[in-house]
């Protein structure tokens, strides 16, 4: 991401101001807004396998089942993509609500993509 960065000469006028993503959480607690706490949301393109085709309709996908995940009380994962495999990317906190959940993600996933796996390297909560 960062070489695409450069290469087509994008700026990013936070980081050229050496804003840290904590300088930019305490910022906006200061200023009220309320996504100062919310967690980073990075490109669903990030989602996809290395060497794969990024399409409209894949990201369609992953958007929607995250969105799905969302639903059911998650807040801090990825799925990512793995040819027809969705990989759920959880912290070890959310483990319980998977447990309780899972025949429901498993079916509601399960129309989007052939396999579903569970990263058992859980996903390390963001201090916020």
């Amino acid at each position: 991401g960062m070489r695409a960065l450069s290469e087509l000469k994008v700026l990013s006028p936070l980081r050229l101001c050496n804003l840290t993503k904590q300088d930019v959480r305490q910022l906006s607690r200061l200023a009220n807004l309320f996504t100062w706490n919310k967690y980073s949301y990075s490109c669903l393109a990030t989602r996809v396998e290395t060497n794969s085709e990024i399409s409209n309709e894949l990201l369609t996908k992953i958007e929607f089942c995250e969105t799905l995940l969302k639903a059911f009380g998650f807040t801090d994962f990825r799925i990512r993509s793995k040819g027809d495999t969705a990989l759920l990317q959880i912290t070890k906190e959310d483990m319980q609500l998977f447990v309780d959940s899972q025949n429901k993600i498993t079916v509601e996933l399960k129309q989007h993509f052939k396999n579903i796996h569970l990263d058992l390297e859980f996903r390390i909560r963001e201090e916020i």
